[in-house]
């Protein structure tokens, strides 16, 4: 389901932010790393940055989580029976995703382990990394143009600006009081 969003709707200059579903497909089977690698490879080629992040908490932390959400009437309906058996699978299940991140990083797109015992730490690392990237991608863009300009390509090539006509602003009278 994640890959066939992702390829539905690549517009430009969006974010979108996906749950885990698209990589515990990995894990139940519903989904190989190399189809993970080829989608991501494919997103990344057309100029979408991705990141991606793992947030980690301890075992302990996990548990008193669902029992705090578990403990509260108007959150209790989010911890089902599966998150409690998982919670008894911890250790199990955190290897599996070990495997399954160390089988789907990439230069293109690296994972960010989180660290997540404090939910501020988390968000303010999150946040961090995304401003980051974003710079780290219009840099590598800006290069890009800069460079292609050098060597004689027209950076407005298959530009919207490019039928502009500035001339048509003459025809705005602005009067001053």
């Amino acid at each position: 389901v994640g890959s066939e969003m992702c390829i539905r709707d690549r517009a430009r200059g969006r974010i979108h932010i996906f749950d885990s579903s698209w990589y515990q497909g990995i894990r139940s089977g519903q989904a190989a790393e190399d189809q993970v690698n080829a989608v991501e490879k494919m997103l990344t080629e057309d100029g979408m940055v991705l990141c991606k992040f793992f947030l980690l908490i301890s075992e302990k932390e996990q548990k008193n989580r669902l029992e705090k959400i578990r403990e509260n009437k108007e959150t209790a309906w989010k911890v089902s029976d599966r998150a409690w058996k998982e919670k008894d699978q911890y250790k199990e299940i955190l290897q599996a995703y070990d495997t399954i991140l160390h089988d789907t990083d990439r230069a293109n797109a690296p994972w960010i382990i989180v660290e997540s015992m404090d939910r501020r730490f988390a968000v303010c690392k999150i946040m961090k990394e995304l401003v980051d990237r974003m710079e780290m991608a219009l840099l590598e863009k800006s290069q890009k143009v800069f460079k292609e300009a050098e060597e004689g390509a027209d950076p407005m090539r298959n530009s919207i600006l490019q039928g502009v006509d500035l001339t048509k602003l003459s025809l705005i009278h602005i009067s001053e009081p």
